[in-house]
């Protein structure tokens, strides 16, 4: 009788059900866009939070804790855009009047709006 109780409590693994999402593809097959929000140039600290408020607006589909270094330039992101299915970029910049927004589809290797 021990030795039936105790095969009983042996249940085996769980299947997790719900923790991983799957993205879902559209009806035509694509999947979502995915985007980088990177800053080009000197970086201040309005900048800096306004970039990490767009990554905020564009989530689940953008990286959101993306690190950025000083000396990365324009051709280390498309670089990687490839591996990690990234199809769009959008680069913020700073000059002394304003702040300007440029969007690059990476998927046709062309600025799109800017």
């Amino acid at each position: 009788l021990a030795e039936t109780e105790q095969v009983a409590m042996a249940r085996g693994r769980r299947k997790k059900k719900r923790t991983h999402v799957e993205t879902v593809a559209d009806p035509d097959g694509k999947l979502p866009p995915q985007t980088l929000v990177v800053p080009t140039g000197e970086v201040g600290s309005n900048l800096r939070k306004l970039i990490m408020d767009m990554r905020q607006v564009m989530e689940p589909y953008t990286a959101r804790n993306l690190k950025v270094r000083k000396k990365n330039v324009l051709k280390d992101y498309v670089s990687i855009a490839g591996p990690l299915g990234i199809t769009h970029l959008m680069m913020l910049s700073k000059t002394e009047q304003f702040i300007n927004m440029v969007g690059c589809d990476t998927s046709l290797n062309d600025t799109v709006w800017g």
